[in-house]
């Protein structure tokens, strides 16, 4: 793992208020494909999840949190290590992160808490052209996971089970099935893992991949939605195949959601109920959003709001303030540091992700810019066709290239659909100039 100036200087010389006040518990939770429209305090009107609005109301929530590679391997690297693709490793869908890279497992155990994992990995390399659906999948070795830093690791890489899982780092064999719905099965393991670290501090990671498709899997028995009654958004084409793959897809999708929220809330209920939700800082988000139709696109990798944007919502009772509504931007590089600095722990220099404590407590020194983008593009059908990079303002602007050739250009507060590319007008040219300057490609 690499060293760090910061994190090689005496633990006497922390900032012992900071640490004193740190929270016995952290626990980051992390859904796959959950758009950040798709939230009842968002005003979803199809959205069901309680348990998230009460977390939203009880603490900080990001309105505009992007993940900043909107495609689950790459954007699981910028989360576990606070380090964009491709400086992290992954450039391509099978990459693994860099050798010697440290991840939240190393920088949390590195001052003393007790780590743990469970669920979606995706970051160990990968066979290029292998499987990737079903029970075959899903039983394959994940490699490199005892690397990765966690005191307790239980995952899968692939598969896309949302039922009756394999969690692998357990049992004889190295993976055991478990029966049930993957986000019930994983609350039980990390809550396991949560009794079993009462005497030290603790870092976890709830890693859960609903709802992510298929969208018709069984959803912990809530059914689905009458696709007809779905209200879709307005950049959707509305009267043809786009429109009822959409409306078939969302009937599942909000199930899924429904099931994810249940299993949350329980989790939630559960540390409050034995004491530890006051002591417990908590982290609500997803690793990328789903197009479901808008602009005629499905699935990720997208430079649009619904693939894109994401919910990210932060919960510390007394310590953060409730209720309150962020509005610059956010990625997921940033979580680590953040939370780090929240935890009165130093931050590692070499992290591309900026420490926000400061603007969740006091609305002080939020983002001006992020940048975002796709090193390259997914090898599978539906996805997005090309890398691109863009930068994110705010003051609610997005710049999208591609090639270094500008694509997209929209003014997010006045047309927060895309439904007007902005690419051509006048002052297009000296935006991109002004965000991108005349170099500097991730692709």
């Amino acid at each position: 793992m690499p060293r760090s100036r910061k994190l090689t200087v005496s633990l006497e010389n922390h900032d012992r208020k900071a640490r004193a006040n740190a929270p016995a518990g952290i626990l980051w939770i992390a859904a796959t494909q959950w758009r950040g429209q798709a939230l009842g305090v968002e005003g979803d009107p199809d959205a069901r999840t309680p348990a998230l609005d009460r977390l939203a109301a009880g603490g900080v929530r990001c309105a505009d949190a992007c993940a900043e590679h909107p495609f689950g391997p790459w954007s699981r690297a910028a989360l576990l290590t606070g380090v964009r693709a491709p400086r992290n490793g992954v450039r391509h869908y099978h990459d693994g992160l860099r050798a010697g890279l440290g991840t939240a497992g190393h920088w949390f155990g590195r001052v003393g808490r007790r780590t743990g994992f469970f669920g979606k990995w995706q970051v160990s390399r990968r066979t290029p052209g292998a499987v990737v659906l079903g029970e075959t999948a899903a039983r394959q070795p994940v490699e490199g996971w005892e690397q990765a830093g966690f005191d307790v690791w239980e995952g899968f890489d692939d598969g896309f089970l949302a039922n009756d899982i394999f969690l692998h780092g357990l049992g004889a064999d190295g993976r055991v099935r478990i029966p049930g719905y993957q986000a019930d099965v994983l609350v039980e393991r990390i809550q396991k893992y949560i009794t079993e670290s009462a005497e030290r501090p603790w870092f976890g990671v709830l890693s859960l991949e609903p709802p992510h498709p298929p969208y018709e899997a069984s959803a912990a028995g809530i059914p689905g939605r009458d696709p007809a009654a779905l209200t879709l958004r307005p950049n959707l084409p509305r009267g043809g195949e786009a429109e009822a793959k959409a409306r078939r897809e969302l009937a599942g999708y909000h199930a899924h959601l429904e099931a994810v929220d249940r299993a949350v809330g329980r989790l939630l209920d559960w540390l409050a109920a034995t004491g530890r939700g006051g002591s417990t800082l908590v982290v609500f988000t997803s690793v990328h959003g789903d197009m479901h139709g808008s602009h005629g696109c499905f699935r990720k990798g997208w430079p649009y709001e619904e693939a894109v944007r994401i919910p990210l919502l932060w919960s510390w009772p007394g310590r953060l303030p409730a209720g309150v509504v962020r509005s610059e931007p956010v990625g997921l590089a940033d979580l680590l540091p953040t939370t780090l600095a929240l935890a009165g722990e130093p931050v590692p220099e070499e992290l591309d992700g900026q420490a926000l404590d400061g603007w969740l407590v006091r609305g002080e020194g939020g983002r001006e810019v992020l940048e975002l983008g796709m090193p390259t593009a997914a090898p599978f059908p539906l996805q997005c066709d090309r890398p691109w990079e863009a930068r994110r303002t705010a003051d609610g602007w997005m710049a999208v290239r591609s090639g270094g050739q500008p694509w997209l250009l929209h003014n997010l507060r006045a047309d927060p659909y895309q439904l007007s590319n902005d690419v051509k007008s006048a002052e297009a040219a000296a935006r991109f100039t002004g965000l991108f300057g005349p170099q500097g490609s991730m692709t």
